[in-house]
């Protein structure tokens, strides 16, 4: 015989894909419904890490930045957190809504923790070294955020941000 249905499992993921292909529309405003529906319902269900996530996406799309960041504050606290997958980049994402949000003091530190981070690579470093070099630049440190920018380039001449960089350092190599 086939094994009992989970109930409650199978509501919740109902919610949360309403709550996705509302998103896939363009229709944040359902999905934030949807997504409020699957915490009301489901406080702590199997899958309320991945509703928080799709809030912040649909927090993002409708230009809530100051809800996207609470929300990944509530992904980041869940337990395991750290032990999942995207979970540097959600951080380096919290940190760059922060800088947005003219809070590069709360920013600061992740990106600096991020961008001496030996083990990363690729665009995650590239959005660490770009974000520390703008936060440095915010807070008045020309020199800190020079080193930041040639840093950047070092590592990545023909990077996603390098354009930006070599005009903020006045060259044009």
């Amino acid at each position: 015989s086939p094994p009992p249905k989970d109930e409650p499992l199978a509501a919740e993921s109902e919610l949360l894909s309403r709550a996705l292909a509302a998103l896939n529309v363009g229709q944040p405003g359902q999905a934030l419904a949807a997504i409020a529906a699957n915490r009301s319902r489901f406080p702590r269900g199997r899958l309320a890490y991945e509703a928080t996530l799709a809030e912040v996406k649909a927090q993002l799309a409708s230009g809530e930045d100051r809800l996207a960041i609470a929300a990944l504050e509530r992904a980041m606290a869940m337990p395991g957190f750290d032990d999942l997958p995207r979970s540097v980049e959600l951080i380096l994402l919290h940190a760059e809504l922060q800088a947005r949000a003219r809070d590069c003091a709360s920013a600061l530190p992740t990106f600096d923790r991020l961008a001496d981070r030996a083990d990363l690579e690729g665009t995650l470093a590239e959005r660490a070294l770009y974000g520390r070099a703008g936060c440095l630049a915010s807070r008045g440190d020309g020199a800190g955020s020079r080193q930041a920018l040639e840093d950047y380039l070092r590592r990545f001449p023909g990077g996603r941000f390098a354009p930006a960089a070599r005009t903020a350092l006045g060259t044009s190599e």
